[in-house]
């Protein structure tokens, strides 16, 4: 009985890990303007529930604000996304619900994405974004029957579209108050940084295992 309320509580402490797939990015040092904005971050996204986090973190070496997202959707699953503009507690200093969803994001010179989040204010050189050395986690709620086909590099392994005159690219970031003048802005690309991890991890497995186990364990001996 023992080895079963071990194995149920190991079990416990698995299921609430999430979300199932993970697949960091970096930017890929080409944006339209040249100013040298930087950024890093992370795609999770759990196919059992249809939630998508990014975490995007500023790392420019200079004055600048990021205050949108570009991506779309590999393989134009049945789904709907919606964005949950609600605080994160733990990203003080970044209001992720001054930023709102938008549909075929023109992303100049980059082509055109399915979906973009935007800053209230993004068109101001004070725009409320991610400044260097902050991190913002931004949630979407996606539904419809295709989520349960998607992981996190759905989100980075799709090009844009694009017309005359672009060059496609993955991922998108847009950055306003750039420079010494705040008054500058860019658009830069990014690549995925990494091989995706499965969640849970190797160790979160491993304890799966012997859950597994112990829980065959017990039945067997319930049986016999």
């Amino acid at each position: 009985m023992k080895t079963a309320l071990v194995a149920l509580s190991l079990l416990c402490l698995i299921t609430p890990m999430a979300p199932a797939s993970s697949a960091p990015f970096v930017s890929s040092g080409i944006s339209g303007e040249n100013t040298g904005v930087t950024f890093d971050g992370l795609i999770d996204y759990d196919e059992s529930t249809g939630v998508l986090q990014i975490t995007l973190n500023n790392t420019s070496p200079l004055n600048s604000s990021a205050t949108g997202l570009a991506f779309n959707i590999a393989g134009s699953p049945d789904v709907t996304v919606a964005y949950d503009a609600t605080d994160n507690p733990t990203t003080a200093g970044v209001l992720e619900s001054a930023f709102s969803l938008e549909a075929a994001l023109g992303f100049a010179p980059f082509g055109e994405f399915e979906y973009g989040l935007s800053s209230n204010n993004s068109g101001q050189n004070n725009a409320q974004g991610v400044n260097p050395g902050e991190t913002g986690i931004f949630t979407f709620d996606l539904d419809g029957p295709d989520i349960g086909d998607l992981s996190a590099l759905s989100f980075i392994s799709a090009l844009s579209t694009i017309p005359p005159g672009t060059q496609p690219s993955l991922f998108g970031v847009r950055f306003q108050s750039v420079g010494d003048d705040f008054e500058g802005s860019d658009r830069a690309t990014a690549v995925p940084g990494g091989t995706p991890v499965p969640l849970p991890p190797g160790a979160w497995v491993g304890l799966a295992s012997l859950a597994g186990m112990a829980l065959v364990h017990v039945r067997r001996r319930v049986v016999a």
